[in-house]
């Protein structure tokens, strides 16, 4: 298993960014940076919803890990350059996509698999792979104890004088908790304990949730930037951020705001809103009433499996299969069932229809500012 683990910025956006930044016709790395992307014809493109279509005619088919891949040599290369500075071999770390998996949004899928909440399995059977080692984990290995506390401090970045020291921490062992709660009624009560002078409370752990209070460390105590990370890591987000790709500069906010408004919308459209109500009542029909919206369904199998880890005891490592098994029949005949609703009630239909017609109007509308922001999107990917 690789001792040096790659970080490099999550590009995960809202839905409408989704549909932008990637294209369903085909995982090509190099994307055309004008004209009809190369095996894609013009029929293929109207089939493609208009804001896809647009930019597809305009860099090409960008394939669903460019904006990661790219994000992550961005800030490797950051790295890279920092790490070097200060003394140390650092080899930017190449990006590596998901494995693909196979298609879990059918019906299909559903009568095997349910929603995968209880069915999914590992295909590492829980453990970390082994991997070949990295150029970095290599040159991390042959470092002296000296060396390597000062590169990962260049790395990751140098706590700050007090919280080396343990000044002012406190280790939650050594706080008796029925002490503080003087009232039991199993709260702490925060004026039992002393703040100090600055009124706050530095804790060892990263996070503790106190009663219904809740506490976390000052990134500034554990010398971190504003992005949370420290050293040369936290010089790459710097970085990234004081250079963003075209979806974070301002000059494109506005067109993206409004495309992000559009789209959630399009949950209160009529013709979707019909459809969902036609689901609802196909699944009242087959044993599941009260139903508000389609997200519910799996909630059903959420619950019974809640339900079911109640019932595991607190020593135990994981949950009997016994305890499981009715909560994984209960979910695949849930999904079955959501799935044939959905196909009955044209649910897919009606939210392709509904998307198309709401895109097509916003690319009438804002044409200008879309093609500005491909063009940016298209010189991102070629640089």
């Amino acid at each position: 298993m690789s001792t040096h683990r790659k970080r490099y910025a999550n590009v995960a956006g809202a839905f409408a960014l989704a549909v932008v930044l990637a294209s369903c016709t085909a995982n090509d790395p190099e994307p055309t940076p004008t004209g009809a992307p190369s095996g894609t014809t013009a029929g293929e493109l109207s089939e493609l919803p208009p804001v896809e279509a647009l930019q597809a005619e305009i860099i090409g088919v960008v394939d669903d890990y460019a904006w990661a891949r790219v994000e992550n040599d961005r800030f490797e290369a950051a790295v890279a350059a920092c790490m070097q500075e200060a003394g140390f071999e650092y080899t930017p770390e190449e990006f590596v996509a998901d494995d693909e998996e196979s298609d879990t949004d059918s019906l299909e899928w559903a009568r095997t698999n349910g929603y995968g909440i209880t069915t999914y399995e590992d295909p590492e059977g829980g453990e970390d792979e082994e991997s070949e080692p990295t150029a970095n984990d290599l040159y991390v290995e042959g470092l002296s104890d000296e060396e390597l506390d000062a590169y990962w401090i260049a790395f990751e970045g140098e706590a700050t004088e007090g919280e080396d020291e343990g000044e002012g921490e406190i280790d939650l062992g050594d706080l008796d908790l029925d002490e503080l709660d003087e009232d039991g009624d199993g709260e702490i009560d925060l004026g039992d304990l002393d703040l100090g002078d600055d009124e706050e409370l530095e804790l060892d752990e990263d996070e503790i949730e106190l009663g219904d209070e809740e506490f976390e460390l000052d990134e500034g105590d554990l010398g971190l930037d504003g992005s949370g990370y420290g050293g040369c890591q936290g010089v790459a987000y710097d970085a990234l951020a004081e250079n963003p790709l075209p979806y974070d500069a301002p000059e494109h906010l506005e067109v993206l705001t409004l495309l992000d408004e559009m789209y959630a919308e399009l949950a209160v459209d009529e013709s979707i809103a019909a459809a969902e109500e036609s689901w609802i009542t196909c699944m009242d029909d087959k044993g599941y009433p009260d139903l508000a919206t389609t997200d519910d369904a799996q909630y059903i199998v959420f619950d019974a499996y809640d339900a079911a880890w109640e019932q595991v005891p607190e020593d135990a490592e994981d949950i009997d299969p016994e305890l499981l098994a009715p909560v994984t029949e209960l979910e695949i005949k849930v999904a079955t069932a959501d799935y044939e609703c959905r196909e009955s009630a044209g649910l897919e239909a009606a939210s392709t229809q509904a998307q198309h017609a709401a895109e097509a109007a916003f690319v009438t509308e804002h044409r200008e500012a879309l093609v500005a922001f491909f063009e940016d999107m298209g010189a991102a990917l070629k640089s």
